[in-house]
């Protein structure tokens, strides 16, 4: 996440799903795979983080970075 400049505990992330869940609201959930320096290993954990989630619609990008963005 360093790479992104995303600063998210992913506990922060589950407690959230949680707390929807409980209102009766539906989850979505996008991800990004494929960011530079990312291993296989990492992409599995992303994955498998989201089926843990049990989201109601999850989605996978694969990044495509742009010069200068």
């Amino acid at each position: 996440m360093k790479i992104l400049n995303k600063h998210l505990k992913l506990e922060k992330v589950e407690e959230g799903v949680k707390l929807m869940r409980k209102a009766g609201i539906k989850v979505r959930g996008t991800f990004l795979l494929g960011v530079p320096t990312e291993t296989e290993e990492e992409t599995l954990q992303t994955m498998n983080f989201a089926k843990k989630l049990n989201l109601d619609f999850a989605k996978f990008n694969i990044i495509t970075p742009y010069p200068g963005t």
